[in-house]
């Protein structure tokens, strides 16, 4: 299921790249008027010190401010 890397950069900061698409699982669906929530869960092991997620693919009509 997990397709994409982990690098870590000059800064110490390890970056884990996941895909939406491939690397997460729908947990839950709530349909409202106008609009749906989507739950998902993303796996990914950590690096001691500092990591940063760097999720990709969200679909472009994605609410940011609805984004947690």
């Amino acid at each position: 299921m997990v397709s994409t890397q982990t690098s870590s950069q000059p800064n110490g900061v390890n970056d884990i790249v996941r895909q939406v698409a491939t690397d997460s699982r729908i947990t839950g669906i709530s349909l409202y008027f106008g609009r749906a929530e989507v739950n998902r869960l993303f796996k990914f092991d950590v690096k001691k010190g500092q990591n940063r997620a760097l999720i990709q693919g969200f679909p472009s009509c994605l609410q940011e401010d609805t984004f947690r």
